[in-house]
């Protein structure tokens, strides 16, 4: 996918888009009536993808949502205004995501939920050695400000480096580990 290619409201990237590196441009949410809002407006279901430079604005819950998907990179991007999750992920193993802005989303900027280990290359050096093995997900040098709930949200375990990052005037907390067992997992 290049320049300016995702332009739909509701996108889904999934294994035959395993190679797909979208890069710059703007997603907005601009459905027409009766299209189904129920989820992301941007769904990351595929391994080994880059995903940089772009604005994702208005959705309808998160901007983009990372599900079960393996080494994926979301770097350089600004999310505004979403409904849910300015950028979220479910059992993402070997997911950084690093000098991306999420700003003015309705719930929290970014959630993540239950990235367990995977080594990748090219990973941040941000972070110690983990005690407990290959880390699952770096959460480096991003922005999380302004947003309704949490800067950046963690839930349902996992092994996740969280570095450098700036989070300011959130409504809840600004970085929030949250490891309840009751089914707190994040929803797209």
């Amino acid at each position: 996918l290049g320049a300016n290619a995702l332009t739909a409201a509701t996108a889904v990237l999934g294994a035959g888009d395993a190679t797909a590196t979208p890069t710059a441009g703007t997603l907005r949410a601009t459905a027409a009536a009766g299209d189904n809002k129920r989820g992301a407006d941007l769904v990351l279901a595929a391994g080994n993808v880059r995903f940089a430079g772009f604005t994702v604005r208005g959705a309808a819950q998160a901007g983009l949502f990372v599900f079960r998907a393996n080494n994926v990179m979301i770097e350089n991007n600004l999310f505004i205004s979403n409904t849910r999750f300015g950028l979220g992920a479910l059992e993402a193993r070997g997911l950084i995501v690093r000098n991306n802005v999420a700003v003015s989303n309705l719930e929290s900027g970014m959630a993540f939920s239950g990235a367990t280990g995977l080594a990748v290359a090219g990973a941040p050096t941000n972070c110690p050695a983990s005690p407990s093995g290959a880390y699952g997900a770096w959460i480096v040098n991003n922005v999380s400000s302004d947003n309704r709930a949490d800067g950046i949200l963690l839930s349902a375990g996992g092994n996740v480096c969280v570095a450098d990052n700036v989070t300011n005037n959130n409504g809840s907390s600004g970085i929030e580990f949250n490891n309840r067992s009751e089914g707190g997992s994040v929803p797209p």
